[in-house]
């Protein structure tokens, strides 16, 4: 008992020490990142997109390339990894503003390819996730593989885009489009001073407000499944009680006599069959039997007589009439004396 529950206690901690482990490990995940764009191939676009944000600016991701720093160009993308409303998979959340805390869906397009951001409308009518980063050196991911392009478009922008067929953007480029293959890497951001508002930070209670929504989502479709559940069971019932009050009370089943191929032949009928014998009527030696003689038959007798062997009648002969008794003087027995 000492050994079992040492194994069980220290299986417990092994558990809870795992799952500490992988909160920190996680933990980056929903920090707030910008992400960077670095260019792995050689290109002669390569010194104006390397090293550049990625900014948020009419419904797109750009790579912002302004020269000029008092010409702001959108909002840098600020964003984390978030679980997607009613999907398995994880989605990019990112702000939009700095007026107000305000969270937008990061999606890629299905037709264009386009890498945008929304609210939920146009996220699920579209591709929104999963999203996810390397290991090593936490790189942007989409669909468990980097194919992120910068697509020069008219008036010298470059956007974002994802390559989702794995062509590098052919039909772009068949258009005179110039397509620059590209990474994106994760940077945290610089932790300052958090605003406290009615308690809680404002990414705080974007956080709790996204909780929430899971929380009751969940028990929305838990309550559903049980409802569902108890209508089946009523149903079932309902169906038994139908069929037990139109069906006649079945008889009782009658057990089965297992027999050998021997018996099967000589199968006789129960009024036919032999009662068994107990054990220990069957060890009693038999008795032998008795032998009956053969019994004659009886002699027809007449009112008067006993019938002969011949089938004459004979008389039957009347006790002869006893003498008086005397006392007399021959004797007191009545035996005369000479």
């Amino acid at each position: 008992m000492f050994i079992t529950g040492f194994a069980a206690t220290f299986g417990t901690a092994e558990g809870v020490r795992a799952a500490q482990s992988k909160s920190r490990k996680e933990e980056h995940r929903m920090r707030k990142n910008n992400l960077v764009v670095h260019c792995p191939r050689g290109s002669k676009h390569g010194a104006l997109l390397e090293g550049r944000r990625i900014v948020l600016a009419r419904d797109k991701l750009y790579v912002d390339t302004g020269m000029e720093y008092n010409l702001p160009f959108g909002h840098p993308f600020e964003g984390y990894f978030l679980p997607y409303p009613d999907q398995r998979f994880s989605g990019l959340v990112s702000t939009i503003t700095h007026e107000a805390p305000i969270m937008n869906w990061v999606y890629v397009h299905k037709e264009t390819n386009e890498v945008r951001y929304g609210t939920r409308a146009p996220a699920d009518g579209n591709v929104p996730g999963p999203w996810d980063c390397t290991r090593q050196d936490k790189r942007l991911t989409f669909a468990g593989w980097e194919g992120f392009c910068a697509v020069r478009e008219a008036g010298g922008f470059w956007g974002l885009y994802f390559d989702r067929d794995g062509d590098g953007l052919r039909r772009l480029a068949k258009e005179g489009k110039v397509v620059v293959e590209v990474e994106l890497l994760r940077t945290e951001m610089r932790v300052a001073q958090p605003e406290v508002v009615g308690g809680l930070t404002e990414e705080d209670k974007a956080k709790r407000e996204m909780e929430e929504l899971r929380v009751r989502k969940q028990a929305e479709e838990a309550a559903r499944l049980r409802a569902q559940e108890e209508a089946r069971k009523a149903e079932e019932l309902r169906k038994d009680r139908a069929q037990a009050q139109g069906q006649p009370r079945s008889p009782r089943p009658q057990k089965l006599l297992v027999m050998s191929p021997r018996e099967k032949v000589g199968l006789k009928s129960p009024r036919e069959q032999k009662p068994m014998k107990s054990p220990r009527q069957q060890l009693q030696p038999k008795s032998p039997k008795v032998q009956q003689q053969p019994r004659s038959p009886r002699r027809p007798q007449n009112e008067k007589g006993v019938q002969n062997g011949n089938g004459t009648s004979r008389r039957r002969k009347g006790r002869a009439s006893a003498k008086p008794f005397s006392t007399g003087p021959n004797g007191a027995n009545g035996e005369r004396t000479q």
